[in-house]
């Protein structure tokens, strides 16, 4: 006859091991939102300019991410800004934690920064990469670009 405690191992293990992958117990999380605004060299806004999200690399898997959902991108509007909300990130699946849907960094020093990697620019314009800083302590990070044809 097997023991109770033989028979239990196995989920206790899973169970543990689902735990590690997930947020820790009590820590606190930030939801993280990029925006850009694209400006000529005058500090005039540019519409119509696409703002594409290319990667991330996220420092609690150390992985440069390209997602399943590469390339997901807007245009700028009438005032030369563009606003990718959590949502719109974890969408991307560029490899950030989410919590309810949304892409989140964690408040430990193991796993409270990302970068992401966007592209901006038109084709009659020329265009422009940009790391785009993410921390707990700075979740919504807005980026002056500027582009002079």
């Amino acid at each position: 006859m097997r023991s109770p405690l033989r028979l239990l191992l196995p989920t206790l293990l899973a169970g543990l091991l689902a735990v590690g992958c997930a947020h820790r117990i009590g820590e606190a999380v930030a939801p993280v939102t990029v925006g850009v605004v694209v400006v000529d060299g005058n500090g005039y806004p540019w519409e119509g300019v696409e703002v594409h999200i290319v990667e991330a690399w996220t420092e609690w898997s150390d992985c440069l991410c390209k997602g399943k959902r590469p390339w997901i991108f807007e245009e700028t509007d009438d005032y030369g800004e563009v606003t990718f909300d959590s949502a719109e990130l974890a969408y991307a699946d560029l490899g950030f934690r989410e919590r309810y849907g949304v892409a989140v960094v964690g408040e430990y020093a193991d796993n409270n920064e990302a970068v992401v990697r966007l592209l901006v620019g038109h084709d009659t314009l020329g265009w422009v990469q940009v790391d785009v800083p993410l921390s707990f302590h700075d979740p919504k990070s807005e980026l002056f670009v500027e582009i002079d044809p």
